[in-house]
């Protein structure tokens, strides 16, 4: 369990870095990565999951069109969105 929180834990922070190099390059676009946070597996075969909020502060719109990780044989990406106060 150690190893896969590490694992989700490697992943979050390697994206942050990515999503915010990207960002800074954009010029213009400024992409922020909020509250992110793992939570292990209780099984190994249980999924693991990550969460985070991931924001566009910029004026040029912008995409996610891929996720992956060393640390997982297989990564999804889920959307929430909050209107009225529900998600």
């Amino acid at each position: 369990m150690k190893s896969l929180k590490l694992s989700l834990f490697a992943f979050i922070a390697a994206f942050t870095l990515l999503i915010q190099a990207r960002g800074a390059s954009a010029g213009d676009a400024s992409i922020v990565i909020e509250k992110p946070w793992a939570r292990a597996s209780i099984l190994q075969s249980r999924p693991g999951a990550a969460y985070l909020t991931i924001r566009n502060t910029g004026t040029k719109s912008d995409r996610l069109l891929k996720v992956t990780s060393p640390a997982a044989g297989m990564v999804m990406i889920h959307e929430s969105k909050v209107a009225d106060g529900v998600a």
